[in-house]
């Protein structure tokens, strides 16, 4: 956007006008339409690669175009079009990729110091930096990725060469909130140190869906408007939202991967929403627990599979007079809290419902789930 506004690139152009040391190989899948960068920004361009796993310590680390072709030592797949550009949202962090490259191209700089001069210094983001600036592979200063359980991933953390989708950057909430302010500030033409105010509001414009607008997800919260990121890598986690007016907002960074099977940076979100009175962001459910006989429990007791085709399976277990549900997918059993005989639920999912489900004999055959975009039976197999 600093870019566009200092009229090096032009939003609806070809993307392939801007790239010079790679140009990105269209194919039948596109229909011929071109990408642009509004596509990219919006992850709307119909690309592929989410996003990258990282390296660990003594890996090779692929050049920026070894990862756009998914080339060796590149461990992610190349950056191709899976459909025309333009018709819907699909995340890729592979897009952001391409925009990196993009940049490197325009301005004739590495990415890591065209945004250190642009966005990091005049914002005075001291303890931001990327990846492949930092000075050693044990910096004091740097925190130590751990799982879900307490354990280290192996090594102090993975190396990441994927910079503009954000991987590759290191960074404290203190110094993230500094930029988030700048933009709230800017729109308010109280400073505009990186961007003006209008270039924000174009940066904040959902494209073809209601949230995915242009590097930032927005969502209403009652009467007022934030964007909102979160972030996951190989043990980190962080997430922000910021009121587009207003002046609220949160940042949230942990050195654990435990929010990929509990909902805990929604939950701190929340808390501070409710403590500074953030007017309509957040209402909480209020439930009654109730306690079941045993003889209900046992019953449940067992292994359940989602959808067909799923290799994903739940376990529920008896455990000093309480059930306990475990995901395959998670390390972590969750318990589980009655609000009848039937429907249960848990403290770290928030939005969903779950009921058991008896065949025509009476006998326990699974439980549903209800959420905000439908729902679904996990059958009952053991």
């Amino acid at each position: 956007m600093k870019l566009v506004q200092d009229g090096k690139l032009d939003l609806n152009r070809d993307i392939n006008d801007y790239l010079r040391s790679w140009k990105f190989p269209y194919d039948t899948v596109s229909h011929r339409k071109k990408i642009n960068t509004i596509e990219l920004l919006s992850h709307t361009a119909g690309l592929s690669v989410h996003g990258f796993d990282g390296y660990k310590w003594g890996q090779p680390i692929p050049t920026l175009i070894e990862i756009l072709n998914g080339q060796t030592p590149a461990n992610s797949p190349a950056v191709r079009s899976i459909f025309e550009p333009g018709t819907r949202f699909e995340y890729s962090g592979g897009g952001y990729e391409i925009a990196e490259l993009m940049t490197v191209d325009i301005t004739g700089q590495s990415y890591t110091r065209y945004i250190s001069n642009t966005i990091f210094k005049p914002l005075g983001m001291n303890h931001t930096m990327y990846d492949e600036n930092i000075t050693g592979p044990a910096d004091k200063n740097l925190a130590t990725a751990y799982r879900s359980d307490g354990k280290a991933i192996g090594c102090k953390y993975y190396h990441y060469p994927e910079n503009a989708c954000g991987a590759g950057l290191w960074s404290t909430p203190s110094d993230f909130a500094k930029f988030i302010i700048e933009l709230q500030l800017s729109l308010q033409n109280k400073s505009n140190k990186i961007l003006s105010a209008a270039a924000i509001m174009q940066m904040f414009t959902p494209q073809i869906e209601k949230t995915n607008a242009l590097g930032f997800f927005i969502e209403q919260k009652g009467d007022h408007t934030y964007s909102h990121h979160d972030g996951l890598n190989e043990g980190f986690v962080s997430d922000y939202y910021a009121s587009i007016k207003g002046g609220n907002g949160v940042v949230i960074m942990a050195n654990t991967d435990l929010a990929m099977y509990i909902d805990l940076t929604e939950e701190i979100t929340n808390s501070v929403a409710t403590v500074y009175g953030w007017k309509g962001f957040y209402t909480p459910t209020l439930k009654k627990e109730v306690i079941v006989p045993d003889s209900i429990l046992n019953a449940y007791c067992g292994k359940y599979k989602f959808r067909d085709g799923l290799d994903q399976t739940v376990t529920i277990f008896h455990r000093n007079g309480k059930l306990w549900f475990r995901d395959s997918s998670s390390p972590v059993a969750w318990l589980m809290h009655f609000a009848n005989s039937t429907d249960f639920f848990f403290y770290e999912v928030i939005f969903n419902t779950h009921s058991f489900t008896k065949d025509t004999n009476g006998k326990v055959d699974g439980f549903m789930i209800k959420a905000n975009d439908g729902s679904f039976k996990v059958k009952k197999v053991e």
